[in-house]
């Protein structure tokens, strides 16, 4: 009986998590859990990915090492270059100034838009200001991981944006 339970509570595990290739945004303040979240995920993901692949200002950051990531300082310029398509593909934007050059702004787009379904890409973004990002980029989203904030411009915005109200939703989580 035992053994049932394990494999009925992996099975509805399973089916709440994002299929591939699929495109994520965590949102929430500093240390809300945003990483942690992320890497949940992708160590569940059935089949694992084969290349794990961060975003990050600080590419020596010890923070995705555990994850076996390759650290990158900027979005590929050559998708085609750079992805396989016949690989299962992650890469984690983490905390980039959303407020860059139009450039990087348009390669964000791409990725979001186009790069994550041809190229075998599942993309999660992790930013604590869920207002800075490209509005195309929140429309591309799969799926939205918020947390609650202090700043209430964003709450209003993500209240707007849903049609919910956003602490009537907090209020059905167990914790924030």
């Amino acid at each position: 009986m035992g053994h049932y339970s394990v494999q009925n509570r992996d099975k509805k595990l399973a089916s709440t998590l994002p299929s591939h290739s699929a495109r994520l945004i965590l949102a929430g303040r500093s240390g809300a859990g945003k990483g942690s979240t992320a890497k949940n995920i992708l160590h569940r993901a059935t089949p694992a990915f084969d290349r794990i692949v961060v975003y990050h200002y600080d590419t020596s950051t010890l923070e995705w090492e555990d994850c076996d990531a390759e650290m990158i300082p900027e979005l590929p310029e050559n998708p085609a270059a750079f992805w396989d398509r016949n690989k299962k593909n992650l890469l984690i934007i983490d905390e980039v100034p959303m407020e860059s050059s139009k450039e990087s702004r348009n390669r964000l787009d791409r990725i979001f838009n186009y790069v994550a379904s041809h190229y075998s890409v599942s993309v999660y973004l992790l930013q604590q200001s869920f207002t800075s990002i490209p509005c195309s980029v929140r429309r591309a989203a799969d799926m939205w991981l918020i947390w609650g904030s202090v700043d209430m411009h964003s709450v209003r915005h993500i209240s707007g944006t849903t049609g919910h109200d956003f602490k009537e939703l907090l209020k059905l989580t167990k914790n924030k």
